[in-house]
């Protein structure tokens, strides 16, 4: 009997052994099944990371704590989903003389990646279709691209002031998009994974896949916790505007924050309470104030584009509501607005986008509806010499 206890006693590490090997394997195998269906499947997206060398940035931090982080001056290379040339001064495009030839308006475009151009060729943004056309019509133009991806309102503007007030602009048009109002300047965070990215193990496309889906959850939880109404107000004290006194706002707000309740709002619109947040509406309304008081101080005609998404997912009403408290903002400083809304609802959403699921950024016709647009009021405006 004894003898029996021992006999088992030894072969159960044989069996254990046997049983973490038959795990491992079927978890290999699995793997592997995934490995070999993702390329398939054709499935890369870090394709472009691993045919350059990231280690020179196009995103440095920046010595402005409003900034944070600003583009590489010089850099060039493959980013955001398109090739990208920085120039000297710092924003994308070629270099640019400090002053505009004679007779030509120098347009200065500010915003975030919407402007930029992700996943665009420059010559397909709008601030470069908008330069093209107007001169194609005869119509002496330059048109500069300070589009920065993540920046907010406030970031436009500041860049504006450290870099695109020193070019002596005619006019600026901001390119406003839903988002704008809150905290979503974490690209810094997304470059800097390039170093990790370039690791032995992410040339695995199952890692690849891991590793994106886990930045993606990460990306909300930071958007979420960055944007609570009480941390937002902490970290942007001093450039937010009291509301106490406007009834009018507190009550379009209140209206906002009845209809939140009545949605169910997804993951891709998480935004839209951010327009019943006092602290989101007064930042608003205190860079709208600050580019309106730009604009008389260096002599410039200011312009807003509201640029809508590109899919409400049911959520018109409450997409209606925030895009007219930004026109009422716009019309409280005094600065002018085109909403691209009507056009956009009616030229059939889907088809402007520059990928089938990416609903804020516009391919090269929405781009061109938007050029089209702000270039109609310039030149209603009066503003070229002909």
């Amino acid at each position: 009997m004894g003898y029996r206890r021992r006999r088992n006693a030894l072969r159960r590490p044989s069996t254990v052994t046997t049983r973490v090997a038959l795990v491992i394997g079927t978890l290999a195998a699995l793997g592997a099944a995934g490995e070999i269906g993702l390329r398939i499947a054709h499935y890369y997206p870090l394709r472009h990371l691993h045919a350059q060398d990231w280690h020179e940035s196009f995103l440095r931090t920046s010595e402005d704590p409003v900034l944070r982080y600003e583009l590489t001056p010089g850099a060039s290379g493959y980013g955001w989903g398109c090739e990208i040339e920085i120039n000297g001064r710092g924003f994308r495009g070629g270099e640019v003389a400090h002053e505009a030839v004679a007779g030509t308006l120098r347009i200065a475009a500010i915003g975030d990646s919407v402007t930029f151009g992700n996943k665009l060729p420059a010559e397909h943004t709008y601030p470069a279709q908008l330069e093209a056309a107007l001169n194609d019509n005869g119509y002496a133009a330059e048109v500069l691209n300070l589009g920065v991806g993540g920046y907010d309102l406030l970031q436009s503007l500041r860049f504006l002031e450290r870099t695109g007030l020193a070019l002596d602009p005619d006019v600026v048009v901001l390119g406003y998009c839903v988002n704008d109002i809150g905290t979503v300047s974490l690209s810094r965070t997304y470059i800097e994974a390039a170093d990790e990215y370039a690791s032995w193990i992410y040339r695995l496309r199952c890692a690849q896949w891991l590793r994106v889906k886990s930045d993606s959850i990460e990306l909300i939880g930071d958007l979420a916790a960055s944007n609570d109404p009480e941390r937002f107000r902490l970290e942007n004290a001093g450039f937010i505007a009291d509301l106490d006194d406007d009834p009018i706002t507190l009550a379009h707000m209140r209206d906002i924050e009845n209809l939140v309740r009545e949605f169910e709002i997804p993951a891709g619109h998480a935004h839209l309470p951010w327009y019943a947040s006092a602290p989101h509406v007064g930042k608003l309304r205190a860079s709208l104030e600050r580019f309106a008081r730009l604009a008389v101080e260096h002599g410039f005609r200011p312009l807003i584009v509201i640029i809508p998404v590109l899919g409400e997912a049911g959520l018109n009403v409450l997409y209606d509501r925030a895009y007219a408290m930004v026109e009422a903002e716009a019309d409280h400083a005094g600065v002018e607005v085109i909403t691209m809304r009507t056009t956009v609802r009616a030229n059939r959403p889907s088809s402007l986008r520059v990928e089938r699921n990416d609903f804020v950024h516009y391919n090269q016709a929405g781009n061109a509806l938007i050029a089209r647009r702000i270039g109609g009021w310039l030149v209603q405006q009066g503003l070229f010499e002909r």
